[in-house]
């Protein structure tokens, strides 16, 4: 009797069977992650209010996680694309620091720390298993939302009305769009200056987008942003992330210098610095950034440790510091939340999962300082923390990349030598 034996696949089959379905988990979270804001999701689900099923807690995008770590681990045998050890440990300590929140009864920081957390940095270790292209490809997505995000979000500028539900009430109308809150949509249009100013897209598109992004920022009517992406904006004309190789690229570049004013001048006599010019440069909502840190001084040494009992008091105690503004620090929120040693331990996964990137390019640690010690966008549910992920991904995937370019180049270099 003849035994038929089938031998088993290959390595590279496993991964040709894998990564198109990797990449298109990582395509759908990025997609819901962006268009999905906390507002509009609210609306069908108690997704960031009191109460309700806690299943129900959790963005669409991070039930999509699950299935994209199964899909990682399995392909785990084949080897990585790039060096992930960072992302490894990150995840394996956020999952201890969820586990410990849930434990303590904080199941609300909890499921926030996994949708801003955790389901970033599966997104990370599943980008870390696919081909340059097709991350560069993923990330194309996620600028091409922006940029449709500055339209919606000039349309609300003409018509002063909300096209989608929002956070919050303001006494001056700032358009948002997709991104539920104008400082998340400044964040989110620097994010994608940044990210575009480094190659994603071709050199052409890059400098049309570079300004786009640049006008979205101020119909956002934005202060802080509008600093952040005027920093992006001039560091790409002084120092290129993408080396200028034709003499075309410096006539744009010439261009957009011309055009960078001229863009923002229009914006200001369509009334979108009114906010701006109202309210100054420091005024209390600015200095609400420093003075928050003064609550800590509030707390006793059991809130200190554990965080405060209820929410209301949390921003009772904040008000008094802050003049009556939000708490815009999310080491400060943390803490108010659920102790010191659950922010110092949110502290150290971000910069876990950021260190990579920090290392390589003084824009992102300008970047993730600002999100973090002016906005929330670290310690409540939205989109920011997503974004840095990816821009961090993308400076130490090129740093990776070039390494590699280099020591193939010395090989070659080496080879005729040799033979000689």
């Amino acid at each position: 009797m003849q035994v038929i034996t089938t031998a088993p696949r290959s390595y590279p089959a496993r991964v040709m069977d894998l990564e198109p379905l990797i990449a298109w988990l990582c395509g759908a979270t990025i997609l819901l992650t962006f268009t999905l804001g906390t507002p509009s999701l609210d609306l069908f689900m108690p997704y960031a209010v009191s109460g309700g099923n806690f299943l129900a807690k959790f963005h669409p995008a991070s039930w999509l996680a699950p299935l994209l770590l199964l899909l990682v681990w399995e392909d785990y045998a084949v080897g990585w694309q790039v060096p992930v050890g960072h992302l490894t440990w990150g995840i394996g300590i956020l999952a201890s620091l969820i586990l410990w929140l849930a434990m303590r009864g904080k199941g609300a920081l909890a499921a926030t720390f996994i949708d801003i957390y955790l389901v970033p940095a599966i997104l990370l270790l599943a980008l870390s298993r696919l081909p340059t292209e097709r991350v560069r490809s993923l990330l194309k997505l996620f600028i091409a939302l922006a940029a449709v995000n500055v339209f919606i979000v000039a349309i609300e500028f003409a018509s002063q009305r909300a096209l989608l539900p929002r956070e919050g009430y303001e006494p001056f109308f700032r358009p948002a769009g997709l991104f539920a809150h104008p400082i998340m949509a400044g964040s989110l249009f620097y994010c994608a200056m940044f990210l575009t100013s480094r190659g994603v897209v071709s050199s052409g598109m890059m400098r049309v987008l570079m300004l786009l992004f640049l006008v979205g920022i101020a119909l956002c009517r934005v202060r802080g942003p509008l600093l952040v992406g005027g920093l992006i904006f001039l560091m790409n004309i002084i120092t290129p992330a993408v080396p200028r190789r034709r003499i075309s690229d410096y006539v744009l570049d010439f261009g957009l210098v011309l055009l960078a004013p001229v863009a923002i001048l229009v914006a200001f006599s369509s009334d979108a610095f009114d906010r701006i010019v109202a309210l100054g440069i420091w005024d209390q909502s600015a200095q609400s950034r420093y003075t928050i840190l003064d609550t800590i001084h509030l707390l006793n040494g059991h809130q200190f440790w554990n965080g405060v009992d209820g929410y209301d008091v949390g921003k009772f105690l904040a008000t008094q510091m802050t003049g009556d503004q939000l708490i815009e620090n999310a080491l400060v929120s943390v803490i108010l939340q659920a102790g010191f040693p659950a922010a110092l331990m949110m502290a150290i996964c971000l910069l876990i999962v950021h260190a990579p990137a920090m290392r390589h390019s003084l824009t992102f640690v300008v970047i993730l300082v600002v999100i973090a010690t002016t906005t929330l966008g670290f310690g409540a549910k939205n989109m920011i923390p997503a974004a840095i992920a990816l821009c961090g991904y993308w400076v130490q995937r090129q740093f990776v990349e070039q390494r590699r370019r280099r020591a193939r180049s010395a090989r070659a270099g080496i080879k005729p030598n040799a033979m000689a």
